[in-house]
């Protein structure tokens, strides 16, 4: 062999293999292989909480509930249960009174945190409830499970306290009622509960902030709080004294608020039972 011919041999064995060529489409000749699209990291969401890390608009996504917007939802529900669950709570009526407080001895005797998890993951575990259709989409959704379980928890408490509240009404008042000739649907509108829920601000706003305190729990059921909302940032920033000393300052001026509002409904419907200037 030639010493050309060698070295003319080593460099196609050696040469690299030549690039293959886009393929273009006979069909249509205009068009040719799309490449693939370099995937962008800060479009990955985090394994834990499903948010984007790179991306701060998803903490302020119009498709996630308002911390602030169900706790009023579940405050205003379990406000409404509870007035006819009070006065069942007092009546003569055994049935009736068994009933509420065999409810309200259960969810008062349970921790939230329990009754939370319960409605997010046992009765969706039911295969009853998996079948029905309308079950199936409530039990489904994270915030629909957060909403039962508080608003049944805040019932039960303010059922009881409402109900020892109608029990302290004056007898004098009632049966200054019952001269007067009014019926007793009557009397509970027009004079015993409208007391019994004004003399009843002190210790319903104490539950209102309790309720306050214990939607902290309530990211277990993947529910946009304020406390999901910090662990988030903490997860993508790794800020852990920013992100928690700003929920821990959004938590106190929401009590603070709260405090204040109950405080002027205290000024303006308990000012008959204050000293009376001269």
């Amino acid at each position: 062999m030639r010493p050309k011919e060698a070295i003319a041999g080593t460099r196609r064995i050696c040469s690299r293999p030549p690039r293959r060529r886009l393929k273009k489409n006979t069909a249509n000749p205009d068009t040719t292989q799309a490449t693939p699209k370099r995937r962008n990291p800060c479009s990955k969401s985090s394994r834990n909480t499903g948010a984007t890390i790179c991306s701060p608009t998803v903490i302020a996504s119009p498709a996630l509930p308002s911390p602030c917007g169900w706790l009023v939802v579940l405050i205003v529900l379990g406000f409404c249960l509870s007035i006819p669950l009070s006065v069942a709570r007092v009546l003569k009526n055994k049935f009736l009174s068994c009933g509420a407080w065999v409810y309200t001895y259960i969810f008062r005797g349970t921790p939230l945190y329990v009754q939370l998890l319960f409605c997010y993951t046992g009765l969706y575990s039911l295969q009853v409830v998996r079948d029905h259709v309308l079950l199936n989409e409530f039990f489904r959704d994270g915030i629909h499970c957060t909403l039962l379980a508080f608003t049944l928890n805040t019932c039960a408490y303010t059922t009881e306290i409402f109900a020892e509240a109608i029990r302290a009404t004056p007898y004098g008042e009632i049966e200054a009622a019952r001269t007067y000739g009014m019926s007793s649907f009557t009397l509970y509108r027009r004079m015993i509960l409208p007391s019994a829920l004004c003399r009843v601000l002190p210790y319903y706003s104490n539950e209102v902030i309790l309720m306050l305190h214990a939607t902290t729990v309530a990211f277990t059921a993947t529910v946009s709080d304020i406390l999901k909302i910090a662990h988030d940032v903490n997860s993508a920033t790794y800020q852990s004294f920013q992100a928690f000393g700003i929920a821990t300052l959004l938590y106190l001026c929401i009590s603070f608020a709260l405090v204040w509002l109950f405080r002027r409904a205290e000024y303006r419907w308990l000012a008959y039972l204050g000293p009376q200037g001269k």
